[in-house]
């Protein structure tokens, strides 16, 4: 209200007299900043799935490097318990041949195995002594090392055909055929815990076994029928082997990579409770 000249009316004041306050407009985030935001975060979660990715390819190779060493070692702890067997098999052999074959071929054909055995009990010794323990890739080195030694053996088992075949009386023969069946089929689980030394000792059990019987064809004059019916049934039953410790492998490196996963999970889960463990602690020491 204001005062005339005129007296004591009180004219009102003209509200154009008294303008608003102006208005104060809100800053606006510049483009600058927006595209450092969404830069972090990008970086952010590149740097996480890349941590993330990191951490996958080192669990999986310590999963193959546990199955790998987990194989080697339960074939080696095995096998070298069974070098007495294949010296008995060997001895067994060598007495149903011995009165039906001429000495210096049993002996020969004897010294060979025996004489791989030996070497083999050996080897697998001084794995068990020395290498149990070491990467799975030195593990495997001394693997191909010594594959040879197998082969001679494989070699050594599928020649023994020479020895009897249609060379005895069925009833031997039969029996030096079972022997050279327990030979090959009692090792067979264990043999597929090493799909390449399986594989190498297969095909040269089986070759050698094939060209020993034609060898006995052509130059002893053996049943042809007999050459026939052998051909193939030594093939069959190579395709069978080799079946069989795919199949065997295959379930064995799933007992190991579960038995891996099952401890993985229970590192991270104990691991798990001890980051909570701490902060708890932290935390009631901060309150206090």
């Amino acid at each position: 209200m204001t005062v005339s000249l005129f007296g004591d009316l009180a004219i009102p004041a003209s509200p154009s007299t008294t303008a608003p306050p102006p208005r104060e407009r809100p800053a606006k985030a510049g483009p600058g900043k927006a595209q450092v935001h969404v830069a972090v975060a990008n970086y952010t979660g590149s740097a996480a799935t890349a941590i993330a990715n990191n951490r996958e390819v080192d669990i999986a190779s310590e999963r193959e490097e546990f199955i790998r060493r987990k194989l080697v070692n339960r074939y080696m702890g095995e096998s070298i318990g069974r070098v007495p067997l294949g010296i008995l098999l060997c001895l067994v052999m060598a007495w149903i041949c011995w009165p039906n074959v001429p000495a210096e071929q049993v002996i020969l054909w004897a010294t060979v195995v025996l004489g791989g055995n030996v070497v083999r009990f050996f080897a697998e010794n001084h794995f068990a002594r020395n290498l149990r323990d070491a990467p799975a890739a030195e593990q495997t080195r001394f693997i191909d090392r010594v594959t040879p030694i197998y082969l001679v053996l494989g070699a050594g088992w599928g020649s023994s055909v020479l020895l009897f075949f249609d060379r005895m009386s069925e009833v031997s023969e039969f029996a030096a055929w079972s022997v050279v069946a327990g030979m090959m089929y009692v090792p067979l689980p264990r043999l597929a815990l090493l799909p390449c030394l399986s594989r190498r000792f297969t095909a040269v059990f089986f070759a050698t076994a094939l060209a020993s019987i034609l060898a006995s064809a052509w130059f002893m004059a053996s049943s042809e029928h007999a050459v026939l019916w052998f051909v193939p049934v030594t093939l069959l039953q190579y395709a069978l082997t080799r079946r069989m410790t795919k199949d065997m492998n295959r379930t064995q490196r799933g007992h190991y990579g579960l038995m891996f996963d099952l401890a993985t999970q229970k590192r991270e889960a104990l691991e798990a409770v001890q980051t909570k463990n701490r902060f708890l602690v932290a935390a009631t020491h901060d309150k206090l």
